[in-house]
């Protein structure tokens, strides 16, 4: 077989295994939580009096979820020509597990400061419109809303990761492995729209300092609050937090737990 013709296999069999994987995954998590599991998730909604499903607003996310995952393909064929480049590649072989536990750690905290300052620079006016707006018209969250970015903001975003790549200190792959797979649950997480989180999370160190899905509903509500990725010590740093989060989030799961 000519090697473009399987080249261009190989490109159209990774988009469909993507599409194919995190979709499925998409709609498994959905129908768990408002099909099978309704009476008990309705409990830990943030939102919990308001509707979660729009027509308009899930045809947007439906699309914006195939979009992304074709996008997310090509930029990991990207990826693939980025580390065949002279210096790029990531090391191969099996990391100690105290060197997996630390790269992970260092990629996260890299990871959640380019996030933070450029979820702020999305923000910004002249910016929000054209790039991250699509992502904001998800107001109350479900799991279709993990997926609902536009291709700028994907491009930017991804920005971050390149960038990790590129430094001096090359990773294992398998802690970028790692470090990807809990990118991607966190994010699914974040947007569930359902809190599994104990209520004294945000009363004790370092839980605190956690990104929840909670916390993150809170900034699709107040788009001047909370901007963390994975940690919200920048928020807290930069007073960005919602002022009364903490006590806020105490009480209501507090009260959801009596309930």
């Amino acid at each position: 077989m000519d090697s473009a013709l399987l080249v261009a296999y190989s490109i159209v069999g990774a988009i469909a295994i993507r599409v194919k994987t995190e979709f499925t995954l998409t709609v498994i998590v959905s129908l768990l939580q408002d099909c099978f599991f309704r009476e008990t998730t309705r409990h830990w909604r943030w939102q919990a009096g308001k509707s979660r499903y729009h027509v308009s607003i899930v045809a947007i996310e439906l699309f914006s979820t195939f979009c992304l995952m074709i996008l997310g393909s090509c930029l990991e064929i990207v990826l693939a020509y980025h580390q065949s480049l002279p210096g790029m590649a990531l090391r191969t072989s099996i990391p100690s597990y105290t060197t997996l536990l630390l790269e992970i750690v260092v990629l996260s905290l890299l990871m959640d400061t380019y996030f933070y300052w450029t979820h702020r620079i999305l923000h910004h006016r002249r910016i929000f419109t054209s790039i991250h707006k699509l992502h904001h018209r998800s107001k109350v969250l479900t799991p279709f809303s993990a997926t609902n970015f536009s291709t700028l903001e994907v491009c930017v975003m991804s920005l971050g990761l390149f960038g990790m790549l590129s430094l001096p200190y090359r990773f294992h792959l398998e802690s970028v492995g790692y470090f990807t797979i809990l990118g991607h649950l966190s994010n699914l997480y974040y947007h569930l729209g359902i809190e599994l989180f104990p209520s004294w999370s945000y009363t004790y160190f370092p839980t605190k300092l956690l990104v929840s899905a909670s916390y993150h509903e809170v900034h699709h509500m107040e788009p001047r609050y909370n901007f963390g990725l994975y940690f919200n010590y920048w928020d807290r740093l930069m007073g960005t937090i919602q002022p009364s989060f903490d006590e806020l989030y105490a009480s209501r799961w507090k009260t959801k737990t009596k309930e």
